[in-house]
């Protein structure tokens, strides 16, 4: 039997991944996709981050999701220009060790409003609106909160990094332990990414579903921009695990 240019093998128990004729493997299901799985995170040391290469605009909004705890200081996502001006960025624990929370939203000129929570409590989804400003939280324990904010909208200078902050161009790291399981950044009702956690071997990576032939190596991933690469995560489930084995007859 030649399986050469077969694509995809379907049987009732859902498509095959390879198929083996006497202990030998002969085909497996080709990959089309820049990475071996989706994951269900990327995990960061605090020694790593990504850049979205997008910057904030007026109708900009960030929407991430996973295990984000309070624990110890550190910057979480966003870019800001300095403490007063360009703030569109999410801080964990402050180094007082009294705000847990923080969401910063400012516009050049005007000062940056800060909105505290001293709330223990760690995230499993937060979404930053420009267009809105507003900020909504939700906890891993089920609850959640919102506030708005009234300062202008801006054009910002930096673009937003994830697990690290952008300040001022330099990289204010993350907390040890922050997992991203999603992440969509709008700009307007435009998505502009749409970063899903996947492994290239075991090095995790966001592949960006919007822009497959977009990103820092023109296939859609994005990977850390320090020299420590992102933890992968366990794989997703997949029902593509089907493996056909032919025994051969020696009659």
């Amino acid at each position: 039997m030649n399986f050469a240019g077969v694509k995809a093998i379907t049987i009732p128990e859902g498509d095959v991944k390879s198929i083996a004729i006497g202990g030998v493997t002969v085909w497996t299901k080709p990959n089309p996709l820049p990475y071996d799985a989706e994951v269900e995170y990327v995990e960061s040391t605090g020694a790593q981050y990504v850049d979205t290469g997008v910057a904030p605009t007026p109708t900009l909004s960030l929407d991430c999701s996973g295990y984000f705890p309070n624990a110890v200081p550190g910057a979480r996502f966003g870019s800001r220009v300095s403490a007063t001006s360009e703030c569109f960025y999410v801080l964990g624990v402050t180094s007082n060790g009294v705000d847990v929370e923080r969401f910063s939203f400012g516009s050049s000129g005007t000062g940056a409003q800060l909105q505290r929570y001293a709330d223990p409590k760690p995230l499993r989804r937060f979404v930053l609106d420009a267009a809105s400003k507003s900020a909504l939280l939700e906890y891993a324990d089920g609850t959640s909160g919102a506030f708005s904010f009234s300062q202008s909208a801006f054009a910002g200078s930096y673009p937003v990094f994830l697990l690290a902050a952008n300040l001022n161009g330099e990289a204010s790291f993350s907390i040890t332990g922050t997992r991203l399981s999603a992440c969509r950044i709008l700009d307007g009702s435009t998505l502009v990414r749409d970063l899903a956690p996947v492994r290239v071997g075991t090095v995790g990576y966001l592949y960006d579903r919007a822009n497959p032939t977009g990103g820092p190596l023109g296939n859609g991933l994005y990977g850390s921009a320090t020299s420590t690469p992102l933890v992968a995560g366990p794989d997703k489930g997949s029902t593509s695990t089907t493996a056909m084995t032919i025994t051969e007859s020696t009659d």
